[in-house]
This record gives structure tokens, C-alpha cells and sequence, in this order.
């Protein structure tokens, strides 16, 4: 598998789990608690003091692995954007 194809895999599959913890389960009834209007608040990319390398990895590959988490958690945040439009408009 391509290197970009699982790190998006297993992005999606974080954002799953994130967003399966804020849903009703399945089958519950009328006094399950309700999906939330807006999340609690935006994810936020931690910042790591490994920016000049880590034993047996370059300085250039920790740059390229911090770089593209960020821009995972962007991405994380903006879908999670648009599912919440989708499900405000579903509603009207």
C-alpha cells in the first residue's frame, strides 16, 4: 500500500472514532442523547520538540511528518465542518 494512501486511510479511520463517540448508539431510544449542533472545538496540531530529528530518523523526514500532520488536522477539520452543514441542512 502506498504511503499516502494509509496515512489518509488511518486519518479517516481517527476521524471515525472521534465522531462515533459523539453519536447516538444504535437502536437507542427516544431518550438517547442527541448529536450536538457544533463540536466542542476545533482540532488543534500539537507542537513537537523533535524538529531537529529523532535517533535513526533525519532531520528532513521528522520536518516532512510534522508538515503533513498539520496539514491532516486542518483537513480533519475542515470535513468535519462540512458534516456538520450537511446534517443542519438534512434537518431543515
Amino acid at each position: 500500500m502506498e504511503r499516502r494512501k494509509l496515512l489518509g486511510t488511518l486519518a479517516a479511520g481517527t476521524l471515525g472514532l472521534g465522531l462515533a463517540g459523539r453519536m447516538p448508539q444504535a437502536g437507542a431510544g427516544a431518550g438517547s442523547a442527541p448529536v450536538p449542533a457544533e463540536l466542542p472545538g476545533d482540532y488543534k496540531a500539537r507542537s513537537f520538540a523533535a524538529e531537529g530529528g529523532l535517533p535513526g530518523l533525519s532531520k528532513d523526514l521528522v520536518a516532512e511528518h510534522l508538515g503533513l500532520y498539520k496539514g491532516y488536522v486542518g483537513r480533519t477539520n475542515g470535513l468535519l465542518k462540512e458534516l456538520l452543514g450537511a446534517e443542519k441542512e438534512a434537518k431543515a
